[in-house]
């Protein structure tokens, strides 16, 4: 699945509910790995009689291995990470947001709400008077009643409440 970021103007959060599983998979599964490691270590060090450095370095050289997969997945996705759980924390108790709702970028917002009514509307001929003379920022403002709002990286979204 491709990154979500904040410069897409339409989003859908079943796409955020999918990239955060696969976040949080991937971030419990390289977690595991370090304790299992870890716990591999533990176990050579443990054993009765003399430890065999061999195994030592073998396991220490495995912990270290799983140790640098998590801080590179760290360094690389834990923000991005922390702004989708933050964004859905926000927006999850709104709509329906399980089975799929438009998250809208607020910059695109009056462009949405032209197509919106158009769509709606069946304006056959939106390209001629009257509707050329129509203060879509307005009507997008007056549209904007009807949905919340959620931040997403420092970006307003809206969402039908």
């Amino acid at each position: 699945m491709r990154d979500i970021d904040n410069s897409q103007d339409i989003m859908d959060s079943r796409d955020i509910i999918k990239r955060l599983e696969e976040l949080t998979e991937e971030h419990n599964d390289l977690t595991e790995a370090v304790s299992d490691a870890l716990e591999a270590v533990n176990n050579v060090k443990n054993t009765e009689g003399p430890t065999d450095l061999d195994d030592l370095d073998s396991a220490t050289d495995e912990h270290e291995t799983a140790v640098k997969a998590l801080t590179d997945w760290e360094d690389d996705y834990l923000e991005d990470w922390q702004n989708l759980e933050s964004f859905a924390m926000e927006l999850e108790g709104y709509g329906d947001w399980e089975h799929g709702e438009t998250l809208i970028r607020d910059s695109y917002f009056t462009e949405y709400a032209e197509e919106l009514a158009k769509d709606v509307c069946e304006m056959s001929d939106a390209d001629c008077w009257p509707f050329t003379h129509i203060d879509w920022e307005a009507a997008a403002d007056a549209l904007k009643m009807d949905y919340t709002t959620g931040t997403f990286d420092g970006v307003e979204y809206w969402m039908r409440a």
